[in-house]
C-alpha cells in the first residue's frame, strides 16, 4: 500500500502563497512513491486548480479539528506556516502520525521527525528542538518544483544581459515592482522586460502605464507554474527577493539581483550573498547601480553546484526512511 503523505499549509492572495508553493515543490518530489493531500482552510483558486490538474487532492477545511479527524497514524503529516506551534505539533505526534516541518524562521520550538529548511546558511545550532530525528539543511534540499529541478541539470550559463525578469510575489504592498520597472526601463540594453504579479497585486495601472510607453515591457498576471518556468529560461538577468523565487531563476541559470523586505527573506539572502551566487541589493533602494553591475560581470556566476537539481532525490529518500 502506498503510505499516505498529508500537507497542511494555507496561502490567501492578500499574505501571498509561498507556504503552498514550496508544499508543491515537495509534494513534486514525493509523488511517485507517496500518496499526497494537501489540507487547506486559505487556497487562492487559480492555484487550488493547478494543484488537481497536477492530480493532487485538495480538501479544504472549515477549521482544523476537521484535520485531526482526517489524519490516520499511518499518515506522514508535513506542516508549513507559523501559526503551528509546538502545541500543534504535539498533537499531531500523539495521532501517532512521522511530522515534517517546513521553516525559514527557526523562531520557535519544534518536536518534529524531519526539518526542512532550504537556507543556505541555517545550521542545527538555530534550531531549539525536542525529540528531532532528521534535518534536511540548504540548498541541497532545496523544495524545487519540477521543470525547475530539470533546469538545474542543464545547467545553462547566461554571458550576456539582454533579457529582464521581474517579480516581487503575490501582493507587493510595498509596490517593489513599480520601482524596478522604473529603473530598468532606463536601461536601453534590455531589448524585452518580462514583469510577473500575482492576484493581491492592486496597483497594476501604474505597470501598463510604463507599457503603454515602452513596447520591451510585458506584464503577467497570475501566471502558471510552466508560464513562470517559460518567462525565466528565456530571461538573462532577473529581479527577485530572497524567497522560494530566488531558487528557482537560480534553478534555471539566470544572473540575479536580489534583496530582502521581510524577516523569513533575510537569511536566504544572507546564504546566497555569501555563497556569491547573487547581486546583493539590500533594501531594493539602489536598483540601478546593481543593474549597472549586472552588466559588468564578466564572468557571470555559476550556480550549478549550489542548486544541482537533484535535491528531490535527497528529500524522496528522508521520506522513505519513515517506512
Amino acid at each position: 500500500m502506498i503510505r499516505r503523505v498529508c500537507i497542511r499549509a494555507d496561502g490567501s492572495s492578500l499574505k501571498g502563497a509561498g507556504h503552498l508553493i514550496r508544499c508543491k515543490a515537495l509534494a513534486d518530489m514525493i509523488e511517485e512513491e507517496f500518496d499526497v493531500i494537501f489540507f487547506c482552510k486559505e487556497i487562492p483558486l487559480f492555484i487550488e486548480n493547478e494543484f488537481k490538474k497536477n492530480g493532487y487532492t485538495v480538501v479544504n477545511l472549515e477549521n482544523e479539528n476537521e484535520f485531526f479527524n482526517r489524519i490516520k497514524e499511518e499518515d506522514i503529516i508535513v506542516l508549513d506556516g507559523y501559526d503551528f506551534n509546538i502545541d500543534y505539533q504535539k498533537k499531531v505526534k500523539a495521532k501517532g502520525c512521522k511530522l515534517v516541518f517546513i521553516d525559514d524562521l527557526h523562531s520557535q520550538d519544534f518536536d518534529v521527525d524531519l526539518l526542512i529548511n532550504h537556507a543556505p546558511s541555517v545550521i542545527k545550532s538555530d534550531y531549539n528542538v525536542q525529540n528531532i530525528a532528521e534535518y534536511a539543511l540548504g540548498p541541497d534540499f532545496a523544495l524545487l518544483r519540477k521543470p525547475f529541478l530539470e533546469a538545474a541539470r542543464k545547467k545553462r550559463k547566461v554571458y550576456s544581459i539582454k533579457r529582464l525578469f521581474i517579480c516581487f510575489g503575490g501582493s507587493d504592498p510595498s509596490n517593489l515592482t513599480l520601482k524596478a520597472l522604473e529603473v530598468a526601463t532606463k536601461f536601453t540594453e534590455f531589448t524585452h522586460i518580462t514583469v510577473i504579479v500575482g492576484p493581491g497585486y492592486k496597483l497594476i495601472d501604474g505597470l501598463l502605464e510604463i507599457k503603454r510607453t515602452d513596447v520591451r515591457v510585458s506584464i503577467i498576471k497570475n501566471a502558471t507554474e510552466i508560464e513562470m518556468y517559460e518567462f525565466m529560461t528565456k530571461s538573462d538577468l532577473a529581479i527577485v527577493p530572497s524567497s522560494g523565487i530566488l531558487y528557482e531563476v537560480l534553478a534555471v541559470g539566470c544572473l540575479v539581483i536580489s534583496g530582502f523586505f521581510v524577516d523569513n527573506q533575510k537569511k536566504i539572502y544572507d546564504g546566497f550573498n555569501k555563497l556569491g551566487a547573487i547581486i546583493p541589493a539590500d533594501n531594493f533602494t539602489n536598483l540601478e547601480y546593481q543593474i549597472q553591475e549586472s552588466f559588468n560581470v564578466k564572468n557571470h556566476f555559476d550556480n550549478s553546484q549550489i542548486i544541482d537539481g537533484f535535491s528531490n532525490l535527497r528529500i524522496l529518500n528522508r521520506f522513505k526512511s519513515f517506512e
